[in-house]
């Protein structure tokens, strides 16, 4: 008799994905975030998917859209040379066929292998991150996407020739590409979403002092 409730209890254990998925992001949860974030309720698989498919949705567009445009210049434009839609965006704005082995906009050039294993961190941190905000943060949600999205394109190239594809060029600025502006974009919006999170804390915390006072 006890041999077998032990053994449906292990039976259980391993037929049961939904337990077994929220303890391993609650792990990682105690890895890699702060007390604070440690102490949110373990939620259910169920809640995981709902949130994680919009996550994924808007980060696979920005990856399709990324991957897309990068085949495209690959493929009609000679490595090197560039193409000029309009005549009089010329000095302002052209398609170049460019590679990048650093950083977004050509910076830290020669570090591909430093920015793949950065990109599988940074991508793993976001789906830690991305569970434990509020649903009703939905612009911190959409720029943690945006970055996901971002860092998985570049990944994408990184892994398959070693090196990333930019072709956007504007005046004299670093050429770029779609996953490079996704992520760009996406951090700048988040910086200034916290910074006015902090001034609303600020003037809570200001006014109570002043009624106590």
């Amino acid at each position: 008799m006890t041999d077998n409730k032990l053994i449906n209890k292990d039976t259980n254990s391993e037929h049961n994905p939904e337990g077994n998925f929220s303890k391993v992001i609650e792990w990682l949860k105690k890895i890699f975030l702060d007390e604070e974030l440690e102490s949110q309720p373990p939620r259910s698989r169920s809640e995981y998917i709902a949130d994680y498919s919009k996550l994924a949705a808007i980060a696979t567009g920005i990856v399709v859209l990324d991957q897309l445009s990068k085949n495209w210049i690959r493929s009609n434009i000679n490595y090197g040379q560039q193409w000029i839609p309009f005549e009089s965006l010329s000095p302002y704005f052209r398609l170049v066929n460019w590679s990048n082995t650093g950083a977004a906009f050509g910076i830290f050039q020669g570090a591909s292998l430093f920015f793949t294993i950065l990109a599988f961190f940074v991508a793993l941190m976001i789906l830690v991150y991305y569970s434990v905000i509020p649903a009703h943060e939905k612009v911190q949600r959409f720029t943690l996407a945006m970055m996901l999205g971002g860092a998985i394109g570049n990944l994408i190239d990184r892994l398959q020739f070693g090196e990333v594809t930019d072709f956007i060029a504007v005046g004299n600025f670093p050429v770029f590409n779609i996953a490079d502006s996704s992520i760009s974009v996406g951090a700048g919006i988040l910086l200034i979403a916290y910074f006015f999170e902090w001034r609303k804390i600020k003037k809570e915390e200001n006014k109570g002092d002043a009624t106590l006072e």
